[in-house]
């Protein structure tokens, strides 16, 4: 994933999370998230962390063989979650 953006701004961010949402009928649903990364690269990202992990309880996140550079902010942000493999 890279961000070359012709306006100079830079950008480009990938979030893992467990939300809530109203349905059709006004009864909460409940959207889990599986994420697999494995040989992706994040180029150019920022100043955003590129991989945000936030509140996920319910599946494994995995993230294998990735390279993070060239970044103008944090990498990888993790909240309120568990089963997180690097």
């Amino acid at each position: 994933m890279t961000s070359n953006n012709t306006n100079g701004t830079l950008g480009c961010q990938v979030v893992a999370a467990n939300i809530f949402e109203l349905g059709s009928d006004y009864n909460l649903i409940q959207r889990e998230s599986l994420t697999i990364l494995d040989n992706v690269e994040f180029i150019n990202c920022g100043p955003d962390p590129a991989l945000r992990i936030e509140k996920v309880v319910s599946h494994p996140v995995q993230v294998t063989n990735c390279a993070f550079h060239n970044l103008t902010g944090v990498g990888v942000q993790i909240y309120n979650s568990k089963d997180v493999t690097f």
